[in-house]
């Protein structure tokens, strides 16, 4: 997906061309690869469609009160579209958002109004490595600064050729971390979506998001490509 600028001549694009849709939203306009739907209602999606459910419905359950609460802290606080980093995301944005990250990395909080939210600490950088050995797998991960105070996610790929950086589709959430310098036994997390964990020499690619344990602060996904030990 990537973001449009209209030049003076041409104002608004919308709609499907062949394989490729403009599209525009709150944050602006956008050109995406036209999606081909295998199965438009796998367990997956459903998932994600109710977890969504879940953050926005959230919102309403919120008082004036909070809501206006969030919504100062966001306008403090500010983060930005993924697609349109001109674009500030409100605090009813910021605050789904936090929440299906959440809810993804977690995989059993609902939301809830906590209070007075913090202001945002430097953003922990996370370097991962991968070893297999003797049929487990182990996530390595380093931090910095180590400070414990970023919750995340880590998601990856199947084995894939050494030439590939794209992963497209075919991320998969794997496991939760804290922005701490340790490793991980994900043997099982891996095989029980891949099937079978890989063997050293074979490339992974991955992503990681992080969200701030205090405050409603979460980054975008950082890629990342693994050649596994």
């Amino acid at each position: 997906m990537a973001r449009i600028k209209f030049s003076g001549l041409v104002t608004e694009i919308r709609g499907s061309v062949g394989g490729t849709t403009f599209q525009r939203n709150a944050y602006g306009y956008t050109v995406k690869n036209k999606a081909n739907m295998v199965n438009p209602n796998s367990l997956s999606q459903q998932t994600q469609q109710t977890t969504l459910f879940k953050c926005v419905n959230s919102w309403g359950q919120l008082t004036s009160a909070q809501r206006d609460e969030v919504d100062s802290w966001a306008s403090a606080n500010p983060q930005y579209s993924k697609n349109n980093p001109d674009s500030q995301l409100s605090g009813f944005a910021v605050w789904v958002r936090w929440w299906i990250f959440n809810i993804t990395y977690r995989l059993n909080n609902y939301p809830s109004y906590v209070g007075v939210y913090d202001p945002v600490p430097a953003i922990a950088a996370m370097t991962f490595t991968l070893t297999s050995l003797a049929g487990v797998l182990t996530l390595g991960r380093v931090a910095l600064p180590d400070d414990n105070v970023w919750a995340g996610g880590v998601f990856l790929s199947p084995s894939t050729s050494e030439s590939k950086n794209f992963a497209g589709s075919s991320l998969r959430f794997i496991n939760d971390f804290v922005s701490t310098t340790g490793t991980s036994d994900i043997t099982s997390q891996y095989t029980n979506v891949f099937g079978a964990i890989p063997t050293p020499g074979q490339t992974i690619l991955g992503k990681y998001g992080l969200l701030h344990e205090n405050s409603l602060y979460a980054t975008a996904y950082t890629s990342f490509k693994i050649t596994v030990a």
